[in-house]
């Protein structure tokens, strides 16, 4: 699995994940604030292939964050944000 590309809405305040899969697997998404407790967590069923998921971001405070992705196989990938 593979995290293609980053990119971040502004309006709906999203996050949008381009996810390469090989095959079907589990997505375990954690969003830390600056202070690494985890503000927000989801879980989800990623298809094999090419495809976009969507990280709704609007019910965090403005700040800094890290989002953390792992999946069944363990640590994917981390990629800074910052929420205004």
């Amino acid at each position: 699995m593979l995290i293609r590309q980053f990119q971040y809405l502004t309006n709906p305040i999203s996050l949008i994940l381009n996810i390469e899969c090989n095959e079907d697997s589990r997505l375990k998404l954690k969003v830390l604030n600056e202070n690494g407790i985890i503000a927000k967590s989801l879980e989800t069923s990623i298809k094999a292939g090419n495809q976009d998921y969507l990280v709704n971001v609007s019910d965090l405070s403005s700040g800094n964050y890290v989002l953390n992705a792992f999946y069944e196989g363990g640590f994917l990938s981390s990629l800074k944000f910052v929420k205004q």
